[in-house]
């Protein structure tokens, strides 16, 4: 357990330890509180307030009584995902003190451990209201925003917070009790008057309803009249119908005898049809064993067709190949001795060429080689007259693309300069000045306005919007000394301008877009959108830092609400889209995201793309481009004479050439063709001897053929005789059986004729037989209806007992026995009746329901009239008591609040605030009356006292109620906010004398005090009881290494040890 300084002692309930992690500001804190007074110094912004959520999130207060947040959600710190809080209390009579702590998740997610198991709201509510702990009590636990709202409780509000944090269990008994007996008084009396409303209005209905009761008694009488009539004609209309039930039954019968006789007839038919079909089958399964028979013989004849047709052909084709075969074998020995004849003269032609053949090869080498070395040199010439014409046409072609880049960027300079001038007339006289003292500069120098080059005009737009026209327009340098000698020529005409320095290392690293930020549209970064010297764009981008500004496209446009927080990850701050610039802000204290989007402006300086910068450089250029052309003009002339002298001495050798291929290509074409007879005559001797043994061949396998031919004629003439007589005996068969067949067709017309006829009668039976079997069940029923009419038992009835007679009582007998009688006179009893109200019985129901009703709301009114009286009494009674209570408690606290006052050099007192004694209690209240610098006391509210006085009274009060009740620990966030430096400096002193006891009645030592403030009165003592934390969070906040070291040299210089020296986070 923690032990506080000085040997006090912690009271049961004090806070020992707070611990925040990623809680609003803080990433982590933990502050150990002493057991008094606790002044929490830091400036606004450094975090003070987030203690003070953080112990009424802890005791799971409302955050209503904070008047900050909203959603526990926003406690987190921006960029992370939970926060967490920790409060350890005292508790002398555990063996640890316990530890509660609240967890907060992401979509406003808390959870609650008590000692590190998992507990309920309600569990965490219940463990404070152990040790008193109110944080929704105003009198225990004061936000900063809720000073004003403290002045303007209304009586009853401070009556009933006053009572939860001081009142005895008494007065907190008393005041529910009274108030329960209240609300339960009036619910009543509301109800009692309700009840006699509702008895009057019934009594006023009973009396419309009492004629239309008396009419529908009589209605009555006539309905059980024309009831009786009605059983009476059932009875009569019953009799009558078991009369014809009974003929029925007769003829019935007859009608099944007659059918029977026509059924046998039907069976002797249908055995004499079966006969006949029987015989029938028997003459189709002969008949169909004679067609297989002649189908079998059919088949075999095809068969023999077929073999007989494949035997003409062998045959045809056999006489063809043999005469094909001799006419091939004259052929070939003519050609033999054709060939033979041509072949030797081709032989004595060749003899007499071979001799001149070896001399003309000789020949026509010696001339190739000389030709070949004079097509090498015409080769190398022409090679090198291709090479100086490309050279001249690429020349020519870049002169004429430099003249018109010249002019081009000549008229373009000139609209730069223009609008030079326009946006500066200072800046082009120093631009000229710039040209005109060029040598004097050691290094470059650029204007970026007349330097920069943009390719394409919508990149024009954005670099008007991403480079500010004040950077455009200052000079930048290479060398640091051209910028004074510069400066001076400037100055020497008058001429202020603006100067920069190219950074020494021109070499800057580019954003590289990765997939993600391409998903999203991006397509570019500035920096790479323009063209510029290496030095100057260098200077741009550092300054600029145009290499990490994004350019997207429009579906970057069409999802800003996600591409901005994802920039803001990567702090990429600032990036374009085609039509906007967007730049966001994240602020260091709530992590709250900021996004500006301002739409893109055509100034029109870039309209189109220029470089002045580059003139001179194309101009030289140029003039090298033409005296490059006029060498290669001279060389290309001597080359085109070169080649035409070797060309004409190489025409007399490809003309001896010419001369001796020809004479070798004759020679060479009269061996090909020796060569080609000799083979010919050689391939057709080889074929003389096997044409000879085909013809042979051919002629001896035609005499086996035409005899198989002969032995199959003759067998398939035997097979033809043979299916001509089944054929006969079949058709007779045929015949046989169609007479069979009509008999048969007879025989089944007639039994069909007769088997409808009988079909048709037991149909007609059939029906009957249903009407009959209906009408005897509706027999039945009418039976059972008239008996269950006449009270009489039906369970016996039965269509076997439908006969039994039926016994009429004595008032039905008397009836008339005529139905036209009965008939008119139901009929005269019903015309009466309809004419009656057709709601008369609905009114009678209604009439009977009131009445029932009635004496019930008469039970209930007497009732509820004792209980008025009662609780009337009980209540006046509670009323009292609780009256007395509260102004003892007002007493206490106004003789406390004025004693408190005096100290301070003012007045005040606390009074009762007393309606009617019919007013309900919650209309009671407390009034606080002050006084600042006249005798006249005025309510504590925001008309009649300034910010400062409200916040005196409000903390007296506070400090008031000590002596009353001892609380765990009280917080008052800025209550020192509009207080002038003297009630300021008074409050902390009498506090300070308080808590030395000093002050008679002080009860402050048992109470821990927390109070926020963002200053400090200067030469204030305040006790050796006073711990002061000092907060050092935020913006501009001291590093931790370097506050050790000054509160450690602080500790060393003073004796005074009223603080704990050392860092809080």
């Amino acid at each position: 357990m923690k032990k506080a300084r000085y040997g006090d002692k912690f009271e049961n309930g004090a806070i020992v330890r707070l611990a925040l992690r990623n809680f609003l500001t803080h990433d982590f804190v933990e502050v150990t509180p002493d057991p008094h007074l606790n002044l929490v110094l830091g400036p606004n912004g450094s975090g003070k307030s987030a203690f003070m959520c953080a112990l009424c999130l802890a005791f799971a207060g409302s955050l209503n009584s904070l008047s900050r947040q909203s959603r526990v959600g926003e406690f987190i710190k921006w960029g992370q995902d939970f926060a967490e809080v920790e409060v350890e209390i005292h508790d002398d009579s555990k063996k640890r003190n316990p530890v509660l702590k609240c967890l907060v998740k992401r979509r406003n997610c808390v959870s609650y451990y008590l000692n590190n198991k998992e507990c309920t709201v309600a569990e965490v509510q219940s463990f404070a209201a152990e040790y008193n702990i109110q944080v929704d009590n105003l009198c225990q636990f004061l936000a900063q925003d809720n000073v004003v709202q403290f002045s303007r409780q209304s009586p009853s509000g401070l009556l009933r917070n006053t009572t939860e944090a001081v009142g005895s269990a008494v007065l907190k008994q008393l005041w529910k009790q009274a108030n329960n007996s209240y609300e339960l008084n009036v619910q009543r009396k509301n109800e009692l008057e309700r009840l006699h409303k509702c008895r009057d209005a019934l009594e006023e209905k009973l009396v419309e309803l009492r004629p239309i009761a008396e009419r529908c008694r009589k209605t009555d009488e006539r309905k059980q009249e024309v009831q009786q009539l009605k059983w009476k004609l059932s009875y009569l209309a019953f009799q009558e119908g078991l009369k014809s039930h009974e003929c029925e039954s007769v003829a019935f019968d007859q009608l099944k005898k007659q059918i029977r006789a026509q059924c046998n007839s039907e069976k002797e038919i249908e055995a004499k049809v079966a006969e006949m079909e029987q015989r029938n089958m028997d003459d189709e399964s002969g008949i169909q064993n004679k067609k297989d028979l002649l189908y079998a013989k059919v088949s075999e004849l095809k068969a023999q067709k077929a073999e007989l047709t494949n035997i003409n052909a062998a045959v045809r084709n056999a006489f063809q190949s043999r005469l094909t075969l001799q006419s091939d074998l004259e052929r070939n020995e003519e050609s033999v001795r054709q060939l033979s004849d041509t072949v030797q003269h081709l032989q004595l032609e060749m003899q007499s060429k071979q001799q001149s053949s070896k001399e003309l090869l000789d020949k026509l080498n010696s001339v190739n080689e000389q030709l070949r070395c004079r097509q090498q040199e015409a080769n190398e010439a022409e090679s090198s007259l291709e090479n100086v014409e490309f050279q001249i046409t690429s020349a020519k072609a870049k002169i004429e693309t430099l003249r018109a880049e010249i002019k081009r960027r000549g008229d373009l300079e000139n609209e730069r300069i223009q609008v030079l001038s326009r946006l500066d007339r200072n800046c082009v006289t120093a631009y000229r000045l710039l040209l005109n003292n060029r040598s004097k500069f050691k290094g470059d120098a650029w204007l970026p306005l007349l330097s920069i080059q943009i390719g394409h005009s919508l990149n024009a737009i954005l670099i008007e919007n991403a480079i500010p026209i004040r950077d455009l327009l200052t000079f930048v340098f290479e060398n640091s000394n051209d910028i004074e000698i510069f400066l001076d020529l400037t100055k020497q005409s008058g001429i202020k301008v603006s100067c920069g320095l190219a950074p020494s290392n021109p070499k800057l690293p580019t954003l590289v877009l990765d997939d993600e930020l391409k998903s999203h549209g991006f397509t570019n970064v500035v920096s790479d959108m323009f063209d510029a010297p290496n030095g100057l764009k260098c200077y741009l981008t550092k300054l600029l830092g145009l290499n990490r500004i994004c350019v997207g496209s429009l579906k970057t446009e069409q999802r800003l609400s996600v591409v901005v927080p994802l920039m803001s990850k990567r702090y990429l701050m600032v990036f374009f889209t085609p039509n906007l610039k967007i730049s966001s802000r994240k602020s260091v204290y709530s992590g709250k995201l900021t996004t500006r989007q301002v739409g893109l402006q055509n100034r029109g300086i870039f309209q189109s793309g220029t470089s002045a910068s580059v003139l001179t450089h194309m101009s030289k250029e140029l003039e090298d481009k033409q005296s490059e052309l006029a060498q290669l003009t001279i060389e290309r002339t001597n080359l085109e004479q070169k080649l035409g002298e070797c060309k004409n001495a190489m025409a007399p050798y490809k003309e001896q050439q010419n001369e001796l291929k020809q004479m070798l290509g004759r020679i060479t074409s009269l061996a090909d063709q020796l060569r080609l007879e000799k083979e010919s005559l050689k391939r057709r001797q080889e074929k003389l001897p096997e044409m000879q043994a085909s013809l042979c061949s051919a002629a001896d396998a035609l005499g086996p053929q035409l005899w198989s031919k002969l032995q199959l004629l003759k067998t398939a003439r035997d097979s033809l005789e043979n299916a001509h007589e089944i054929a006969k005996d079949l058709i007779l068969s045929n015949l046989a059986r169609s007479i069979s067949l009509f008999a048969l067709d007879n025989a089944k017309e007639e039994l069909l004729k007769i088997k409808s006829d009988l079909y048709v009668k037991k149909e007609n039976v059939f029906s009957l037989q249903r009407a009959f079997l209906t009408r005897a069940e509706q027999l039945v029923r009418t039976k059972i209806e008239l008996l269950d009419q006449l009270g009489m038992d039906s369970s016996n009835v039965s269509v076997k007992n439908l006969s039994a007679p039926v016994t009429l009582p004595k008032e039905l007998r008397s009836l008339p026995c005529d139905l036209e009688e009965l008939t008119n006179k139901i009929t005269k009893l019903e015309f009466a009746l309809n004419r009656c109200r057709a709601d008369d019985e609905q009114a009678l129901k209604e009439y009977t329901k009131c009445c029932d009703e009635l004496e019930r709301i008469n039970a209930n009114y007497e009732r509820l009239g004792n209980e008025v009286t009662v609780s009337t009494s009980e209540l006046s009674k509670v009323k009292k008591q609780w009256i007395n209570e509260a102004r003892k408690l007002v007493k206490s606290i106004s003789n406390r609040f004025s004693y408190l006052m005096k100290e301070l050099g003012y007045n005040g007192e606390v009074v009762l605030d007393t309606p009617d004694d019919k007013a309900p209690i919650d209309h009671y209240g407390f009034k606080i009356l002050v006084a600042f610098g006249s005798n006249e006391f005025h309510e504590l509210n925001d008309q009649h006292q300034s910010g400062g006085e409200r916040s005196v009274s409000i903390i007296l009060y506070i400090l008031a109620l000590q002596e009353l009740s001892v609380v765990p620990f009280r917080c008052v966030d800025e209550i020192n906010q509009g207080m002038d430096p003297v009630n300021e400096r008074k409050v902390f002193e009498l506090m300070v004398r308080m808590l030395n006891g000093e002050v008679s009645g002080s009860e402050l030592q048992r109470t821990q005090y927390i109070i926020f403030t963002p200053k400090l009165l200067p030469n204030c003592d305040f006790g050796e009881r006073t711990k002061i934390w000092c907060i050092f969070n935020g913006m501009g906040a001291l590093p931790q290494n370097t506050l050790s070291s000054a509160l450690k040299n602080a500790s060393e210089n003073t004796d005074d040890d009223q603080t704990d020296r050392h860092p809080l986070a």
